[in-house]
């Protein structure tokens, strides 16, 4: 999975007003770096980075299969050995990040560096608090390679540059064409070849072909009773691997990048609270009714899903996954990409998620932290490209080759190793992405053929006018959110997975919506409507 991770934001727009930052920043103004502990012997440019064996606590988000420690890998022990800077890495599991973030900060125990886990929004939020420091004139001094991205991508400063003219935080690129879309439908072409189907292109097509999935017996094992004609895990586990991509067949976008707002007829909506969502969790419903769907779709974790892709014979009809390979392993090989979905009103709309082509909020810095400078040059090395691709895949070697000719090979996992494992125990797996941009890489065929998709199935159904833009919030709006936001969120969550799995949604959904009111639903949209008023002012 190649993801700009999959977690929930604690807020899609967070502190507008620049003046608010005047306290904050006031010790950085002059443009005089901090400078680091006189003990390491800083070096400005140059390796080691210190003279002296210096520590950088350094946050970052897990996923499940992420069981080797960090410092044992190979790029990462090399990367030490050339900086003279090992990394104490302070995790947490990557769909949980916001939880650990909000409790270091409310405790004060900070790292030296956030690698992930922010938006630039949210690093503003806390500068306005004293709590993050302005970083672009440490860029310029210490950083040529970001500061080189940054000067030369087209639009990436206006993304990075917040409200009060400053940035906090650096970048990540998409590292494919298709990262923008995550989630995506699989479907077993063998089976389908028996049952005499083609690749469905409405959903009352596929719903057929789930039914002839579970009733004939399609992987040779005498009985249709040991298949899964449709598996998913529920989205807080991992977004990619979720029902998500179902909605856009009623007429929702289910943006999780964007807390589920979306801007309809130039108002937003919270999409959750509509009827689309309703429509389609009834469908969903009737899936888990009928046995068409995983009975333990809602409760799996992503290495329970994968144990059940990996069966030999396959056992699956169908999956939702990034791409084959993540959930089937070997057995991805037999599975085709099914587009976006026709649904019986007609609508028929991608699962887009437009962030995650080129976002901020990567290498954010709190105040409390004495190795800035450090920090920054440690984080300017990794993302070279030659570095970053093996940060992101593995040493030179051992996850990546480097051909005679410049390109880049991504290497074949071991033999009985899925390629995403491999990927996951030789390197950090998503660091800051930068190594698609500027280098030449000979993707695996599961790259290629998900970018064909991208191009040939999806482009036409990316639903442009229904994202909801980033923007800032004033800060009282943003506290009035905060208040708000995370209950509602939580709530949605639990009635979303129950009525998949127990039915309701058509007796309880008044009820749910007076509940929604009631926790402050409406003021929580009007807030979005002002950000995105102001935005549109401008």
């Amino acid at each position: 999975m190649y993801c700009n991770h999959t977690r929930t934001t604690r807020g899609v727009a967070i502190v507008a007003l620049a003046l608010l930052l005047v306290g904050a920043t006031t010790a950085f103004a002059g443009g005089a770096a901090q400078q680091p502990a006189a003990a390491v012997d800083f070096n400005a440019t140059g390796f080691p980075i210190t003279n002296q064996p210096t520590t950088l606590k350094v946050f970052f988000g897990l996923l499940p299969e992420q069981t080797v420690p960090l410092n044992r890998m190979t790029i990462v022990r090399q990367i030490q050995e050339r900086t003279n800077v090992e990394i104490d890495w302070v995790t947490a599991p990557a769909n949980d990040m916001d939880t650990r973030i909000n409790l270091m900060f409310a405790s004060g125990d900070l790292p030296d560096m956030f690698l992930e886990g922010l938006s630039v929004p949210q690093a503003f939020a806390y500068a306005a608090q004293g709590l993050v420091r302005p970083i672009d004139e440490l860029l310029e001094q210490y950083a040529p390679t970001i500061t080189g991205f940054i000067d030369t991508t087209p639009g990436l400063r206006e993304v990075l540059t917040s409200p009060d003219g400053r940035i906090y935080s650096t970048f990540n690129f998409g590292n494919a064409y298709h990262q923008d879309l995550g989630n995506m439908l699989y479907i077993n072409r063998e089976w389908l070849a028996a049952v005499g189907r083609e690749i469905p292109t409405t959903l009352d097509e596929y719903y057929e072909i789930l039914q002839l999935f579970k009733s004939r017996d399609l992987n040779g094992t005498g009985s249709a009773a040991d298949q899964i004609p449709l598996s998913l895990v529920f989205y807080t586990r991992n977004v990619n691997w979720s029902d998500l991509g179902f909605f856009g067949s009623f007429g929702v976008q289910m943006d999780q990048g964007a807390d589920f707002f979306a801007v309809e007829n130039d108002r937003v909506v919270w999409e959750p609270a509509t009827e689309g969502f309703k429509n389609t969790i009834a469908w969903l419903n009737k899936l888990h009714r009928e046995g068409l769907l995983d009975p333990e779709a809602y409760i799996q974790d992503r290495g329970q899903m994968q144990a059940k892709g990996n069966q030999v014979p396959p056992i699956f009809g169908s999956y939702v996954s990034w791409f084959s390979i993540n959930v089937a392993g070997q057995n991805g090989r037999f599975y085709d990409i099914v587009g976006p979905l026709e649904g019986p009103d007609g609508h028929r709309m991608a699962n887009w998620h437009p962030r995650a082509m080129m976002n901020g909020g990567r290498g954010v810095i709190p105040t409390s932290s004495n190795k800035a400078e450090i920090a920054i040059r440690w984080l300017d090395h990794i993302y070279e490209p030659e570095i970053n691709i093996q940060m992101a895949y593995g040493a030179f070697g051992e996850g990546v080759e480097k051909t005679a000719d410049g390109t880049y090979r991504i290497l074949p996992p071991p033999e009985g190793v899925s390629a995403e494992l491999h990927r996951m125990t030789a390197s950090p797996h998503h660091p800051p992405m930068t190594f698609p941009q500027v280098l030449t890489t000979e993707d695996p065929q599961h790259f290629q053929d998900k970018d064909r998709a991208k191009r040939e199935l999806f482009l036409p159904y990316l639903p442009v006018d229904r994202a909801l833009p980033v923007f800032y919030l004033t800060q009282a709006d943003q506290e009035q959110f905060d208040a708000i936001f995370p209950d509602l969120l939580s709530y949605m969550q639990q009635k979303w997975a129950e009525w998949v799995t127990n039915g309701r949604i058509d007796q309880e959904w008044a009820e749910y919506l007076r509940r929604l009111d009631q926790m402050g639903l409406p003021q929580a949209i009007a807030i979005q409507q002002r950000g995105l008023d102001n935005l549109r002012s401008r």
